[in-house]
C-alpha cells in the first residue's frame, strides 16, 4: 500500500479505547452498530459505502467490527452519506 494511503487510512482510525472507562466502550459500541443499521438500512454495502466516502472498504469494516473508531469529522462524513445521526466519540 503506497505510504500516502497508509497516512489517510491511519488518520481516519482513532485507536478503540483500551483502558477507557465502559462509557467509552458503550459509545463503541453504540457507534458501530448505529453504523451498520444505517448503512443496511440505505441497502449499501461496506464497498459501496467505503467509495462514496473516498475511503478503503476495510476502514468500514474495522468501524462496524469496533476495531477502529472513526473521529467526529469521519462520523460527520458518514451522516451525511448514510443520512441518519451516529453517536458521537466523546474526547
Amino acid at each position: 500500500m503506497p505510504a500516502r494511503a497508509l497516512a489517510l487510512l491511519s488518520s481516519e482510525l482513532t485507536p478503540p479505547p483500551t483502558h477507557g472507562a465502559p462509557a467509552d466502550a458503550k459509545i463503541s459500541t453504540e457507534l458501530k452498530t448505529a453504523i451498520m443499521k444505517a448503512r443496511t438500512a440505505k441497502g449499501l454495502t461496506q464497498k459501496q459505502l467505503a467509495q462514496q466516502l473516498n475511503m478503503q472498504p476495510q476502514v468500514i469494516n474495522e468501524y462496524e467490527s469496533g476495531k477502529g473508531v472513526p473521529n467526529n469529522a469521519i462520523i460527520a462524513k458518514i451522516e451525511k452519506a448514510l443520512g441518519a445521526k451516529l453517536p458521537r466519540v466523546r474526547k
